[in-house]
């Protein structure tokens, strides 16, 4: 009966999951949320404006996915179908050969897809919701009767201790599933180191942002970044290329134009403007 027949213990690692490692209540509580056993249901998928919505909030996590495709030139030429989902499943985007491809939308599945537990059964996405850990799961372990000739793996995207989304490759069953793991495992903390650069440029223009409504300079702007950070006047001079004096002179029209004291208000200040 769905995953709970036989779960495949050939993978045992420390930092992965299969069903094998998941006691039987807890399958039992699991599957309580999946579809119907009594037929392969059609893959329902995300209306456009909530899809268009989705794809908006993730584009950063979209991108650099994208591009990791892009410099995977030997993608289309391998048996692999890769994935990309948004928090809650829904896949945002994909990579894989034009066959496979069609072979996917012959399914119904494909970007606006949900793989997340209660609509596909289980699948790799699923179990890494689940336990929000690296996964893999064997063939007949897929309630969806079309992924049961696969192999699925999946991995979190996570940014400063946060999700931002889930990576998955499906490939047919017999390969060794050992390349799949190494190859997302690359491409997962690929993206997040993308995705964290973009993070740290769009905090870095936010604290300018605040800077400037304060009517700080250019130059205010950079030496008061690095006086947020707490640097020293020295660091900040060795970085710059400008002396201790007028990063110090600096700093007072700083404190003056932010009706501050010392460093300890200055960056109390602007950290709770931050998250206001």
């Amino acid at each position: 009966m769905l995953f709970l027949t036989k779960p495949n213990r050939s993978f045992s690692h420390s930092e992965w999951h299969c069903l094998a490692d998941i006691d039987k209540a807890t399958l039992l509580q699991w599957q309580k949320s999946c579809p119907p056993l009594t037929r392969n249901p059609i893959p329902e998928r995300c209306d456009p404006a909530r899809l268009s919505k989705r794809q908006t909030l993730c584009s950063a996590l979209i991108k650099a996915f994208t591009g990791e495709i892009e410099s995977l030139t030997v993608l289309p030429s391998l048996p692999i179908i890769a994935g990309l989902t948004d928090p809650d499943g829904w896949l945002l985007a994909i990579g894989c050969s034009n066959d496979l491809m069609l072979q996917l939308e012959s399914m119904n599945i494909g970007v606006g897809t949900s793989l997340a537990l209660p609509y596909l059964g289980m699948n790799a996405v699923a179990l890494v919701m689940m336990t929000h850990k690296p996964a893999v799961v064997h063939g007949d372990e897929h309630q969806f009767v079309s992924f049961k000739g696969f192999t699925s793996v999946g991995t979190p995207i996570q940014v400063e201790n946060a999700t931002k989304g889930f990576l998955c490759m499906f490939y047919p069953c017999g390969h060794d599933y050992m390349f799949a793991m190494l190859l997302m495992n690359s491409m997962a903390g690929s993206i997040a180191r993308k995705l964290d650069n973009e993070l740290a440029k769009i905090q870095k223009e936010r604290i300018f942002n605040l800077f400037r409504s304060h009517r700080l300079s250019p130059r205010e702007c950079e030496i008061g970044y690095y006086w947020l950070q707490n640097q020293s006047a020295l660091f900040i001079s060795a970085t710059l290329g400008i002396t201790e004096g007028t990063v110090r002179n600096v700093v007072k029209s700083i404190y003056r134009k932010t009706h501050v004291r010392d460093k300890a208000q200055f960056i109390s200040k602007i950290l709770i403007d931050y998250i206001s």
